[in-house]
């Protein structure tokens, strides 16, 4: 990066004071008093060091009666802040504008403050492909010249362009100033499919095979809790049978009645395991366009039950 030389702009801040303040005083009873107030506090902002706040103020005045003096006082302040293309160009404004021209000694110091801008500043022409591509650089849309080049401070700079159909792209540039560059940024059409169709869709929600899981999921989990119902009566039958044949009695089925309640609770808990898995598997599986096959075959007897899948891929 180019060293910025000493500033010779304090030196003039006593002739910038006096020939605005000249202008001031020649169109003091032209002017409205807001316009005069706004020149002194531009001027007083000036010698302050106080330069955004002085640039602001010329701007203002600007606005209130055009003078090429004016922009001549924003352009010294951008400079000063080490804006340098925003400098360029009010300088440039400053020397183009007619009303209130500058005088032949402003005029010199004018051009003589523009070409020290110059070194502080490269000026780029970018080529883009396609030509409908979206320029932006630092995240903005650059305001190119008249002559279509664009103007950057010195400093790191991140160039991006994209486009529809294409793959986005950047670039990193460091200005160093005085360059004069014309940067192509070539944009990559996006791949399509080997076969040249568009890819499908994801699947939305569940598909066939995940519906299936679930569905036979919650059967499953229904019939568990039939079977656990069954586990609880036949549980029941089976003390009563017990309590009767403590007491004297006798229960012909006792045997029965123990072994139906332990193929109760062998099925409820099988058919149970069974629903939460399918259950759960419904949802956890990612979906596919196409759902391999699967059979599914499930037994329950007095002593268990039992499933058995097959999964064709």
């Amino acid at each position: 990066m180019s060293a910025r030389p000493l500033s010779p702009l304090p030196l003039r801040f006593g002739a910038l004071a006096l020939a605005l303040a000249l202008l001031a005083t020649s169109t003091a009873e032209a002017q409205p008093r807001s316009y005069a107030r706004v020149l002194r506090e531009a001027i007083g902002e000036f010698e302050r060091g106080n330069f955004e706040e002085a640039r602001a103020l010329f701007l203002d005045a600007f606005e209130l009666e055009p003078s090429a003096r004016l922009l001549r006082g924003a352009g010294m302040a951008s400079f000063e802040l080490r804006e340098y293309v925003t400098a360029h160009r009010q300088l440039r404004q400053a020397l183009d504008e007619e009303r209130r021209a500058l005088t032949d000694a402003q005029r010199a110091e004018t051009e003589e403050l523009l070409a020290r801008t110059e070194t502080f500043l490269g000026r780029f022409r970018f080529v883009v492909e396609p030509e409908d591509a979206e320029l932006t650089i630092d995240l903005r849309v650059p305001e190119p010249e008249p002559d279509g080049t664009v103007l950057l401070d010195v400093g790191e700079h991140v160039v991006a362009a994209q486009a529809e159909g294409h793959l986005p792209t950047d670039r990193r540039i460091v200005v160093a100033g005085g360059e004069e560059e014309t940067i192509t940024l070539a944009l990559e059409p996006e791949a399509p499919p080997a076969d040249g169709t568009p890819p499908p869709p994801p699947p939305e929600g569940l598909d066939r095979l995940s519906r299936g899981l679930l569905i036979g999921g919650a059967s499953f989990a229904v019939a568990g809790l039939g079977a656990f119902g069954w586990w609880i009566e036949r549980r029941k039958e089976a003390a009563r049978c017990a309590d009767a044949s403590g007491d004297g009695g006798t229960c012909l089925n006792g045997a029965t009645l123990d072994a139906q309640a332990r193929g109760a609770g062998a099925t409820t808990w099988l058919l149970l395991a069974a629903g939460a898995t399918g259950i759960v598997a419904a949802f956890l599986r990612e979906p596919t366009a196409e759902t391999p096959a699967t059979e599914a075959a499930c037994g329950a007897w007095e002593g268990g039950a039992a499933c058995a899948l097959r999964h064709r891929f």
